[in-house]
């Protein structure tokens, strides 16, 4: 049997990096270059930090991505420029920021 726990991505823009203040993160990563599959590599952060918590900090323009990808027009709390994201074996669902 395999168990399959969720990662949680908490997705942020530059100017938002500096405001999270998570002492559970189990790595941070980014930015990416521009041109970087953004879904790609959230994803594969995502099987590499089954049921752990990983800051992202990305581009406006990746978070942007990201949000039209989750079928949104802006992100909650856009002016935070931030998204927390479940990623597991049933998809990707956006979350409250202040959930444990």
């Amino acid at each position: 049997m395999t168990l399959h726990c969720a990662a949680t991505l908490l997705v942020v823009g530059p100017e938002a990096a500096a405001e999270v203040d998570d002492a559970g993160l189990a790595a941070s990563v980014g930015p990416w270059v521009d041109d970087v599959n953004v879904l790609a590599e959230l994803q594969h952060l995502a099987d590499q930090y089954r049921g752990e918590r990983v800051l992202v900090t990305v581009s406006r323009a990746h978070l942007d991505r990201v949000v039209r990808h989750l079928g949104g027009s802006s992100a909650p709390g856009h002016e935070r420029q931030r998204v927390r994201l479940e990623v597991g074996d049933d998809g990707w669902a956006v979350v409250p920021w202040d959930v444990e």
